[in-house]
């Protein structure tokens, strides 16, 4: 009898890991155009899309990878050390930036020809993230000074005035841009955002144009399709779960600072009570920005249709199995005929996952921005150059020390 028990098992176990080979472990995709330089910066700097991903046996679902993930990054990755700078915004409010101390005894890192990379956190973020605290220090380790952008009203700090922030806005992140190129005029600007926050960095692409004070950008997890993300949460327990989630974290934030919201413009108790990011949006964020409708809003945080407008260029990870912005709402079309996008699509990975290895200690979005960062690091002039010059070997390899 035990023996057909363990016959069984052994069976069992053998099926989940054909099963496991067969759905869950590729190599990734890489979506970009051949007129797209940065297509080969990616292939012949970043080796690890040319790796199978590996994703956690025990954990390669969707939601699990993203719970799992967060976790093992909060536990194991640790609070970093910060100094705040202050920035005065055009309507009375301010904006904090902290910048990465990476040495106690020398906190100030004075060589402003340094590259910077400023990173923007997702919804209800701030610079003590979970991913922050694992990408910020591999940034750092390379030789980039590294900020990152808190949004008005999770830094702690209280807000001057009543405006917070949404997806569809890139005022704050404008003007922060602005102000780290007035003090450093003479170094790389490469700008990351994450979830919620490359949603912020692509309208600013999307809106500067060819005037984009960005020399690179890198998107993680980004929700292209905000109208279809609305949907994707609203299907299945755990992503109902998930989205109740999210939306309790926004309210949060509005509470922490409800004197600006007393009034008759906004219902501070029915925001109070909203278990939805719609009944929140619908409550709050587009009063606060003027839409008439949340679907005005998702359209304006939508990017799938306006990816030719930037002229950044911009590498973007994501996964297929992302459960607010899955598979069949990329961009991959648009994509594969933008000279400047270029994306990086693994079969699994959930949002802003990405865990691997038998014991869930390494990370795919980790080890693949630790080899674009270094890439983007050893240009010896913008990866701008890239565009402006003629597309041969050695106007290639001129670019790298």
């Amino acid at each position: 009898m035990i023996e057909t028990y363990a016959f069984i098992l052994i069976a069992l176990f053998a099926l989940f890991v054909i099963y496991y080979l067969a759905t869950a472990v590729r190599r990734p995709q890489l979506i970009a155009s051949k007129q797209n330089p940065f297509r080969r910066l990616i292939e012949e700097q970043c080796s690890i899309i040319n790796e199978y991903y590996w994703p956690t046996i025990w954990c390669f679902q969707a939601h699990l990878i993203s719970v799992i993930s967060n976790l093992i990054r909060g536990l194991f990755a640790p609070n970093l050390n910060f100094v705040r700078e202050y920035i005065d915004t055009h309507d009375g409010g301010r904006i904090t930036l902290d910048w990465y101390v990476y040495n106690q005894t020398n906190p100030n890192d004075d060589d402003k020809t340094k590259p910077i990379i400023l990173f923007i956190p997702g919804i209800a973020g701030n610079s003590q993230a979970e991913y922050l605290r694992t990408l910020i220090p591999i940034a750092s380790k390379i030789g980039y000074r590294v900020a990152s952008l808190n949004h008005r009203g999770v830094d702690g700090e209280p807000i001057r005035t009543g405006r917070m922030y949404c997806g569809a806005d890139s005022t704050d992140l404008e003007q922060t841009i602005k102000h780290i190129r007035n003090s450093n005029p003479d170094c790389r600007l490469i700008a990351t955002g994450i979830s919620m926050g490359a949603t912020i960095l692509t309208g600013y692409l999307v809106s500067s144009g060819s005037k984009s004070m960005v020399d690179a950008a890198f998107l993680i997890s980004m929700c292209w399709d905000f109208m279809a993300g609305k949907i994707n949460l609203t299907n299945g327990p755990l992503n109902r779960a998930l989205n109740q989630q999210l939306a309790k974290s926004l309210v949060q934030v509005v509470l922490n600072n409800r004197k600006w919201y007393e009034n008759d413009v906004y219902d501070i108790e029915h925001i109070a009570q909203c278990d939805t990011l719609g009944k929140f949006d619908r409550a709050f964020t587009i009063k606060m920005f003027g839409f008439k409708t949340i679907d005005d809003y998702y359209r304006a945080a939508t990017y799938t249709d306006r990816i030719d407008h930037i002229r950044t260029p911009t590498v973007a990870i994501n996964a297929s199995d992302d459960m607010i912005c899955t598979g069949d709402d990329l961009p991959l079309k648009m994509i594969e005929e933008s000279k400047y996008v270029t994306m990086v699509l693994t079969k699994k990975g959930g949002h802003i996952g990405f865990i691997e290895g038998l014991f869930g200690s390494s990370f795919f979005l980790e080890r693949f921005a630790q080899q674009y960062f270094t890439a983007l690091y050893r240009m010896e002039s913008t990866p701008k150059k890239l565009y402006e010059e003629s597309w041969n070997i050695w106007n290639y390899t001129k670019l790298f020390y």
